[in-house]
C-alpha cells in the first residue's frame, strides 16, 4: 500500500491553518453571491479552499491530512464563516467526515472490490 502521509515538515500549525483560513474571506465574499445562485461552490472557491489545504483538515497524516484538533477545525469554520457560511459549513463538514472515516478499521477503506 503507498503511503501519502505528508511530511512532518508540510504540516501546518493551528496559529497557520487559521491564518490559511482568513486569508481565503476575499475569494470568499467576492464569489458568494455566485455560489447562492449556483447552489454550490463556485470553481474559483473550491479551488481556493482545495488550494490551501481546507478539505485536509482531520484527514490522518498518514493519507497527506493536517490531522488537526477540533479547535482548529471550529476556528477554521469560524473564519471561513465570516465570508461565507456555506463554505464554511462544507469545510467543517467534511472535516468531521474525514475524522469519523478515520476511526473505521483498514477493511472499510477499500470499498467496492470485494475485499
Amino acid at each position: 500500500m503507498m503511503n501519502h502521509g505528508a511530511l512532518a515538515r508540510d504540516i501546518p500549525t493551528h496559529e497557520e491553518v487559521v491564518a490559511q483560513a482568513r486569508a481565503l474571506q476575499p475569494v470568499l465574499v467576492k464569489h458568494a453571491a455566485t455560489g447562492e445562485s449556483l447552489r454550490r461552490l463556485p470553481d474559483p472557491v473550491d479551488a481556493a479552499l482545495t488550494k490551501a489545504g481546507m478539505f485536509r483538515l482531520q484527514t490522518p497524516k498518514r493519507f497527506g491530512g493536517y490531522a488537526v484538533g477540533a479547535r482548529t477545525v471550529l476556528e477554521v469554520g469560524e473564519a471561513l464563516g465570516e465570508a461565507d457560511a456555506s463554505a464554511s459549513w462544507l469545510v467543517v463538514l467534511g472535516a468531521s467526515a474525514s475524522s469519523m472515516a478515520a476511526r473505521f478499521g483498514p477493511h472499510c477503506r477499500y470499498a467496492g472490490n470485494g475485499q
